[in-house]
């Protein structure tokens, strides 16, 4: 029955060359990681695992590969500091894996992190639990330019955002989606999930900041919103030292990559700039509706 959320051929002898280069990164047994592997991208449902040996709960077993392999392996929030005990901000903490990555590297770390989704962050405060560490806490609330209650938009994994972060979100009339066509919150017809929208309580992100004399790092995977909440909380950037930003393009909307720029070199910052996605292997060949037209990792630092 589970064969129909497996992509690709089963028949297919899995490559383990991979596993074995980077296990100790991975935290999965060989087994595990072969069984989480086989789950297409779209495939959502509340999923058990083990990871580093302990139990761990996530809603997509390809996006948990993806997230591990960008965080602990390839390693994209690495920082140095002196401190012995460094401030960590953490904005769109999905199911704990950012969290886990800073304390295992910071031990004394203090980390104060935010997720949006009720659901995502239920399975990260669970799986923090098993960790034991000291010293974080993890609000359920969306990091935006007011303190408020905003409509969150979730389709069960991690591409939740905030709903009027969007212009055009999605408009499609599932009514007329032919019998037959949902797998979970997934509707093959349309080829996109189903979101759920509620109103969950804003915390302005201004206002976090102007808490903290200095900030060693801030994570910003916000799904979009980042360019409200940069601009909104400027003149407060220069309390931080290092900072990390997933910038997102909306393809209907204007991009707003340059202000978010300018922000970051008016409060001193270098940037570095990495592809996060490559959307469009042909950029002048624009051949599929994407939700983002373009998506970026930004490094920034002094």
């Amino acid at each position: 029955m589970l064969s129909r959320f497996f992509k690709g051929n089963p028949e297919i002898p899995p490559d383990t060359l991979y596993y074995e280069k980077n296990k100790d990164a991975l935290g999965l047994s060989l087994e595990e990681y072969l069984r989480l592997r086989k789950f297409d991208h779209w495939y959502v449902s509340h999923t058990k695992t083990t990871f580093l040996n302990r139990p761990f709960t996530i809603s997509s077993p390809y996006w948990f590969l993806r997230s591990v392999e960008e965080i602990f392996i390839h390693e994209v929030y690495k920082f140095e500091t002196y401190k012995m005990q460094p401030v960590i901000i953490d904005c769109g903490a999905s199911w704990g894996l950012s969290v886990i990555y800073f304390k295992l590297r910071f031990p004394h770390a203090i980390i104060t992190a935010y997720e949006a989704d009720y659901d995502i962050c239920k399975m990260a405060l669970e799986n923090l639990r098993c960790f034991n560490f000291n010293q974080v806490t993890l609000h359920n609330m969306a990091v935006w330019d007011t303190n408020s209650s905003v409509v969150f938009s979730s389709e069960g994994s991690v591409g939740g955002s905030v709903a009027n972060a969007e212009v055009s979100p999605d408009d499609n009339d599932y009514a007329n989606a032919p019998p037959g066509t949902w797998i979970g919150n997934y509707n093959t017809y349309f080829g996109t999930h189903k979101t759920e929208e509620k109103q969950v309580e804003a915390v302005r992100l201004k206002h976090i900041l102007k808490k903290y004399v200095a900030i060693d790092f801030l994570k910003i995977d916000i799904e979009g919103a980042e360019h409200k909440v940069i601009m909104d909380c400027a003149d407060e950037l220069y309390k931080v030292d290092k900072m990390f930003i997933e910038y997102h393009s909306f393809p209907d909307q204007p991009q707003l990559l340059d202000e978010i720029l300018k922000a970051l070199g008016n409060n001193g910052f270098r940037y570095y700039i990495k592809e996060a996605s490559n959307v469009f292997s042909h950029p002048y060949i624009r051949d599929k509706d994407v939700r983002y037209d373009l998506q970026l990792n930004i490094f920034c630092f002094r």
